[in-house]
């Protein structure tokens, strides 16, 4: 999949703005402030129907404005496709693909699958598992709709037994267990599918981490809760029923699972230097790409935001020498010299010039 063009219509700084490109390697050039992340931004609602950047759609409109439309031309081999992104205050977000309006969100997912690595991203490696646990879902609702569904499902329900065990008196769990059945085969569909996934995501990851520091080995740790069913997972949480009242909260299901990054059998949260902790979330980017391409049979947009601020100049142009050769890349920086003589000639970059003239992005 390639995006050809982009217009963007009262989203953030841009007013009214359309920005070309190309195959291969672009580069979106500006000073800090300019709004080189909002173009990625936009590229990536396109994509996943949110921002990256916030969860209210009224922090994408431009000031003094009531509506923002954000509009990609995109081409798959020989077939066009134009996607339109429209949301107005007060309304709900529409989502168009080729002038026919989708009846959901979910149905955008996985048709311009996108990749995006921006500095933060730091933090899948030094946060929290939740931070892991969000990152796999995401992959997981691109990849697999049943996944979707079933998290979706997962999540209301477990949202309803944790205000129930808030609210239950005395020694009636009645309010808590009728949500219990539910929740468990939920529960246990997700592991399932968690549990295959793993299983396919660590080799592809393995392949990509060998790319980058074979010397030391590197892996993604989980390991999946063994309930053999739904029955079973139930029985945990009649064993886990005391402990339930304690916290006011359910402390049985996938929202615990830990997933942990490991570089040369210690803990990469504890134990990895910053420059380790960069090269696994490469390696981990790259490979989400290459699922994303397998499983969906079309190739992703890497978009990579200020790749400067994470790499050094030899790293940065080997990954995006890896990258573009199989993928459109759309990096944005303050400017090339990080990448070292002579990049652009190997390169030959699309070069988007940022600001552009009549638009001031507030830094």
């Amino acid at each position: 999949m390639q995006l050809e063009n982009l217009y963007l219509s009262n989203f953030r700084c841009y007013h009214d703005s359309r920005f070309p490109f190309a195959e291969g390697v672009n580069i979106i050039i500006g000073p800090n402030g300019a709004g080189k992340t909002t173009i990625l931004e936009a590229i990536h609602l396109l994509s996943l129907t949110r921002s990256f950047r916030t969860h209210d759609d009224r922090h994408l409109i431009e000031r003094g404005t009531t509506s923002y439309i954000i509009r990609g031309q995109l081409s798959d081999q020989d077939n066009k496709i134009l996607v339109q992104n429209t949301f107005m205050i007060g309304g709900r977000k529409q989502i168009s693909v080729d002038g026919i309006a989708l009846s959901s969100k979910k149905e955008m997912l996985g048709r311009f699958p996108v990749v995006i690595m921006v500095p933060e991203d730091l933090e899948l490696a030094r946060g929290p598992d939740s931070l892991r646990r969000a990152f796999i879902d995401r992959v997981l609702a691109v990849t697999d709709k049943k996944y979707l569904n079933e998290l979706l499902k997962y999540r209301r329900l477990l949202k309803q037994r944790n205000a129930a065990l808030r609210q239950v008196t005395a020694r009636d769990y009645s309010a808590v267990n009728i949500w219990d059945a539910a929740f468990a085969d939920s529960a246990h569909a997700i592991w399932r599918i968690r549990a295959a996934f793993f299983g396919e995501y660590c080799s592809i990851f393995s392949s990509a981490w060998s790319q980058q520091r074979p010397e030391i080995s590197a892996s993604i740790d989980y390991i999946p809760v063994e309930y053999e069913n739904a029955s079973a997972v139930r029985e945990a949480m009649e064993r886990s029923v005391e402990t339930d009242l304690q916290t006011r909260r359910t402390n049985i299901g996938p929202h615990r699972d830990k997933i942990g990054f490991i570089l040369g059998g210690n803990n990469l949260r504890f134990y990895g230097s910053l420059g380790e902790q960069k090269l696994f979330i490469i390696a981990l980017k790259i490979a989400e790409a290459r699922y994303l391409e397998t499983i969906l049979g079309t190739a992703p947009v890497m978009l990579l935001d200020d790749l400067p601020a994470t790499l050094d100049a030899e790293r940065s142009r080997r990954v995006i020498e890896e990258l573009s050769d199989a993928y459109q890349t759309i990096i944005s920086a303050t400017t090339t010299d990080s990448f070292g003589q002579g990049w652009e000639t190997a390169f030959k970059p699309n070069r988007i010039s940022l600001p552009v003239e009549g638009e001031a992005c507030p830094a």
